[in-house]
Order: C-alpha cells, then structure tokens, then sequence
C-alpha cells in the first residue's frame, strides 16, 4: 500500500512531537507498505531514521502563512495523491483537504475542543477574536464529509 501522510499542518508541539515518532517507527513495522511524507519546511526534534519505504518531502509552498498552507492543502495535495498513485490519505494535524482526493482519507484527531459547542461559547467570551476564529475554522473542517472509493 503506497500512504501519504499529510503532515504540513504539525508545524510545533504535540503534532511534531507525534510525527517524530510516527515516522520513527511506522516504516519499520510496516515494511511491505510505502510511505510519502509531506511536511512543512521546519527542523525537527529527532533524526528520522532512513528507511527504504520512506520519503520525506519539504513543501516550502505549504510552509509559510496558513492561507497559502490552506490552498495547497486543497490544492497540491490531491494532485500528490494523484501523481503518487497514493492508496490512502493520512492526516495528522486535525486537518483534512476539503475537496476529495478519490482515496481513502483518515484523519488523526488530537483536539476535539473545536467540535464542543460548549468550548467554543467559553473561547468566544474569554480568548481572542483571532483565537476563535481559528477554533471555528478547525470545526468545519472536523465537520467536512469525505467521500471513498
């Protein structure tokens, strides 16, 4: 199985934290599968072992504000599913594309505080406007439907 992992969105914290280990071990428990990683232009915290079922690809496109993260997670993404003849999507930063790549898409969520009605009336009170917005945009994106094949 050819799986794109998706991981321009793990830009600090936990999402790196949890993509360090994931590529640390993923391919060698899996070494029948191939593995492509799209991952924004950043250092990471640990050396990723080479392995010979693994790519990692900087998209310096995807690395700079979130708008241009935005378009080319909608964009360059389902292209390189395409051209990469990908079987699965897997998306690791709570974010999935809105338009449907025709393959397979999972997606890890690890905050599901935008989906709680009751957070975002909390954060609309006490954060920023800018904070808030960010938390309802990851809501629609939880909330976006995916098609499979």
């Amino acid at each position: 199985m050819r799986i794109l992992i998706d991981a321009v969105s793990a830009r600090a914290g936990g999402g790196v934290s949890y993509l360090v280990n994931l590529l640390q071990i993923l391919p060698k428990i899996c070494p029948e599968d191939r593995f492509l990683v799209a991952m924004p232009e950043i250092r990471l915290p640990a050396t990723i072992p080479e392995y010979a079922n693994l790519e990692i690809r900087k998209i310096p496109e995807a690395s700079s504000n979130p708008i241009r993260r935005y378009l080319w997670e909608n964009t360059g993404l389902i292209d390189l599913c395409h051209s990469w003849k990908a079987d699965l999507l897997f998306c690791v930063a709570n974010i999935i594309p809105l338009r449907s790549p025709r393959i397979p898409v999972v997606v890890m969520i690890q905050n599901v505080a935008p989906l709680t009605r009751k957070v975002l009336y909390l954060m609309k009170k006490t954060e920023t406007w800018a904070s808030y917005c960010r938390m309802l945009y990851m809501g629609s994106r939880h909330q976006t439907e995916i098609y499979v094949r």
